[in-house]
């Protein structure tokens, strides 16, 4: 474990494994990290205001949601996939703006298939963010939607 203070994109690298065509996150790796991006997620969403964050079901993006919703202020809830059916628990109040966190999106986890079940209950995306594809690129991907 290292100290970041706000250094994004040394935190991302320090919790970085693979290479760009199979890069993954280790968060168990190094917590102060994963603060760091928590941090720079709430940072980089918060001009869209959200009254809520939501994740994937996984064991790290409910760890990064948790911090950015902490951050923000707001709830969180997080969806599941199981047998191509999506949930979202818990859930999210009313007409909530929502702010989506990832660390990556693909085809399996998709901002689409989110923004449905999100707008089919009553809400709406306003932003996504999630860590960028290529070491080359700005540390964050962010895409609004309001």
């Amino acid at each position: 474990m290292t100290e970041h203070g706000n250094d994004l994109s040394g935190a991302i690298a320090a919790m970085t494994r693979g290479s760009d065509s199979q890069r993954w996150f280790d968060y168990a790796s190094d917590p102060a990290a994963v603060e760091v991006l928590g941090r720079a997620i709430a940072d980089a969403g918060r001009g869209h205001e959200p009254s809520a964050v939501v994740t994937w079901l996984s064991p790290d993006d409910t760890v990064l949601g948790h911090i950015v919703a902490r951050e923000l202020g707001v709830c969180r809830g997080a969806v599941d996939i199981d047998l191509g059916l999506l949930t979202l628990e818990p859930a999210l109040p009313n007409e909530s703006r929502v702010l989506l966190v990832a660390s990556s999106f693909d085809d399996r986890h998709s901002i689409g298939s989110m923004r449905t079940l999100l707008e089919g209950q009553g809400h709406t995306l306003v932003a996504s963010v999630s860590i960028a594809a290529a070491e080359d690129e700005s540390p964050l991907t962010i895409v609004g939607f309001d």
